[in-house]
């Protein structure tokens, strides 16, 4: 039967009982199962007098190591029942105990049993038996603290508070010894999943893609103690570098535990790469059956040790790094993220298709070099006529497309949620990819205000995820919005987030990709194009089936004509005054003669603005490029 204890409560005076109790404590933040503060589970961060109870605001921890107790926690009570049962342990004895002490959340078969180590016992290095369903919590192999989260802290999935358990003559100012067999059991299994000793210290030094092989063996979902040990081995093969991080970050992000970067960063940067007890490679090399590089089959060329962040590189070093990537040379940059976007019906669908079948194939896109990568498109706006599509360019380009490295996704993700998480877990599974397309951005954000950075930032966020969990590219594919001088449709921050952006015109039969934004290199340039027609064959009608393809076109841009009365009017006087007089016409004198062709009402009160209404309508048209200004003096362009 649960019953909470009288004098505990969400205050000081629960801190302080547990204090009076000889308890080291911790902080846990408002919806979490566990500390989130840099270096937590060192002794001197933990809390053990009064003076520090003002640290604790929300829900509280008990640090095991330092407090010389130790929890066998059941998160399956029929597997953990019969794993006990092969070693003569009845787990439903020790929860009947008379002086069992016992944390409940609440949820069916699942609790933990609190136990005191003996005296001179040395600390029990946590263990997780997964497929048991228990684990035995109190310290790191490194000698840090585990924790505990204590009543009456709240869960963070059931919103209900943790409570306390007690056997008959249980008492929490003396907790009883574990069984001397459970304890034995403990030791046993923490001996059985240590690593082996190694005499060399030294990274063992395989790849980045190959450290990606021995992390793949790896449920992200495992324990706590696991995942940490994880990213002290990376720590310590790249040295500390930011290598590390993000391979432990990429894995790490397809557990449903991941709770983002910043979370990562605390824990590494407490890792020591040159500390007595480490836990290198070659533990987790070990525990998958690889016992050195050499087993690995397909090994690359090593790589150097990862400088550590931050390093101060000189200017040598500097003028050494590599030249830039790129999928299509000049046109598409390899970048973390990327638009391209077009108005309806403009063929921005069909640019990036090509776009990906070229990138896929490894061949020339309209004349620029291409780096072959494997493609995955993201079909968000329906795969009817993906089909048609591809059998067009197969068609039209003469050749199979059956090699290509091409896939496409058919379901459609939300970016608004965590879907990205499992769209990079497929992905990734299924071999990688190095450019992934989203056709559209509005498909995969529903519900979403545009205009919103919040709905937006967040958007842009997941797919900035989606590009590290998996290394690859995200090229997302949008609209334009009313105003086409605006670029994309919405969020005036999408630009800025992006390292590269596309833009696909029409106007009339004039299309083209303009090179708006690249991330190294000049821009503003346009690939002229044309949609050809591609007959499939005949239906059971006797109709056609055609598609398109994109085909190069030679054909100039029609000449823009500026937008308004005003602005007309400008151009015309300009164009007047210059044919009177060969001689360069100043901006004041154009000004004044639109001033002067403009009529004034005699009968209104309100103030003369021709003045500044024909300046402000000259500075748009300079900017807009219909007029150039040079010392004063415009002419038309």
């Amino acid at each position: 039967m649960s019953r909470a204890p009288e004098d505990l409560d969400p205050t000081a005076a629960l801190v302080a009982k547990y204090l009076s109790l000889g308890w080291a404590l911790t902080p846990v933040p408002k919806g979490t199962k566990g500390p989130r503060t840099y270096g937590w589970n060192k002794r001197d961060q933990a809390i053990t007098d009064l003076h520090q109870v003002r640290r604790i605001t929300a829900g509280v921890g008990l640090c095991h190591a330092w407090s010389r107790t130790w929890a066998l926690d059941v998160d399956n009570f029929m597997r953990a029942k019969l794993y006990l049962a092969t070693h003569d342990i009845d787990l439903q004895g020790l929860l009947d105990a008379a002086d069992a002490v016992m944390i409940s959340s609440g949820r069916a078969g699942r609790c933990k049993l609190l136990y005191r180590l003996p005296d001179g016992h040395p600390l029990l290095v946590t263990t997780q038996l997964k497929d048991h369903g228990l684990e035995f919590r109190c310290a790191t192999r490194g000698g840090l603290s585990m924790q505990d989260v204590l009543p009456p802290s709240i869960h963070p999935e059931t919103n209900r508070p943790y409570l306390w358990d007690l056997g008959m003559a249980a008492d929490l100012s003396a907790l009883p010894e574990a069984p001397p067999e459970l304890l034995a059991l403990a030791v046993a299994e923490a001996a059985r999943a240590a690593p082996p000793s190694v005499e060399s210290k030294e990274p063992v030094g395989i790849s980045v893609k190959e450290l990606k092989v021995l992390l793949s063996q790896f449920d992200a979902d495992l324990g706590y103690a696991d995942w940490v040990e994880i990213g002290m081995a990376l720590h310590h093969e790249t040295r500390g570098g930011t290598a590390g991080l993000e391979l432990w970050d990429t894995w790490s992000a397809t557990s449903s535990k991941y709770r983002g970067i910043s979370d990562l960063e605390q824990h590494y940067r407490s890792f020591r790469h040159d500390a007595t007890e480490l836990v290198t490679v070659r533990s987790l090399m070990a525990k998958v059956g690889i016992a050195t590089a050499d087993d690995f089959e397909n090994l690359e060329e090593l790589a150097p040790p990862t400088r550590p962040k931050f390093s101060l590189l000189p200017i040598t070093d500097l003028l050494a790094l590599p030249t830039p990537q790129y999928f299509i040379k000049g046109v598409l940059d390899r970048g973390e993220l990327g638009v391209l976007y077009g108005e309806p019906a403009a063929g921005k669908s069909f640019v990036a298709l090509d776009m990906m079948l070229a990138i896929a194939q490894g061949a020339q896109w309209r004349g620029h070099r291409v780096r072959q990568g494997r493609v995955v498109y993201i079909c968000a706006e329906g795969v009817t006529g993906l089909s048609k599509r591809l059998n067009a360019y197969q068609t039209f380009y003469g050749g199979a497309l059956t090699g290509a490295a091409f896939h496409a996704i058919t379901d459609r993700p939300n970016l608004l949620r965590d879907d990205d998480r499992m769209l990079a877990k497929q992905i990734l599974d299924a071999g990688g990819a190095d450019l992934i397309v989203i056709d559209t951005l509005a498909q995969v954000t529903p519900g979403a205000n545009e205009n919103s950075s919040e709905d937006m930032g967040l958007a842009i966020s997941h797919a900035a995820r989606l590009a590290r969990a998996t290394g690859a590219m995200v090229l997302l594919i949008h609209h334009s919005g009313k105003d086409k001088e605006r670029g994309a449709r919405g969020w005036s921050g999408l630009k800025a987030a992006v390292d590269v952006e596309l833009e696909v015109l029409r106007d009339g039969d004039y299309r083209a990709v303009k090179l708006s934004k690249l991330k190294e290199g000049a821009d503003q340039g346009e690939l002229p194009f044309m949609l050809q027609v591609v007959k499939l064959g005949t239906d059971d009608d006797g109709d056609d089936i055609t598609s398109c393809v994109i085909a190069e076109a030679s054909q100039s841009p029609p000449k823009r004509q500026p937008k308004g009365a005003k602005q007309r009017q400008i151009l015309r006087l300009l164009t007047t005054l210059t044919d009177l007089d060969e001689a360069p016409i100043t901006a004041k004198a154009l000004i004044d003669s639109v001033v002067a062709d403009t009529p004034l009402d005699a009968n209104s009160t309100k103030r003369d603005t021709r003045h500044q209404v024909a300046s402000r309508t000259l500075e748009d048209m300079v900017e807009a490029g219909f007029i150039a200004r040079e010392n004063g003096f415009v002419r038309a362009v």
